[in-house]
């Protein structure tokens, strides 16, 4: 008898990945970088795709201000996004921040 976890982990493939500019809460640009697991994929396996990631775009932060935040959707749970809260927001930190995001799903 399979395990079902294992049974449906070795189903996914790789995750969809889309970066873009979000507006945020107050107005403000949130560079993102969108996460798509796919049909079947649970939390846990979302959670670990969007901290990997996050953890790429840390390393590859060096001399940046801006914070990076994690964010499950609420309605699927096999998407997520990873987002940057910008020091300045000025169009040269989104610019900078965008080809973070790329480099790191590449």
């Amino acid at each position: 008898m399979r395990n079902e976890h294992t049974t449906n982990a070795t189903r996914q493939t790789a995750p969809k990945t889309t970066v873009r500019v979000i507006c945020g809460t107050f107005g403000i640009d949130e560079p993102s970088a969108l996460i798509d697991l796919g049909r079947g994929a649970g939390f846990r396996a979302t959670s670990a795709a969007m901290h990997r990631l996050a953890a790429r775009v840390e390393e590859l932060s060096t001399n940046e201000r801006w914070i990076v935040q994690t964010r499950a959707d609420d309605r699927y749970e096999q998407r997520g996004r990873v987002y940057l809260e910008l020091a300045r927001a000025s169009a040269a930190e989104v610019e900078r921040a965008l080809a973070v995001l790329r480099a790191a799903v590449q």
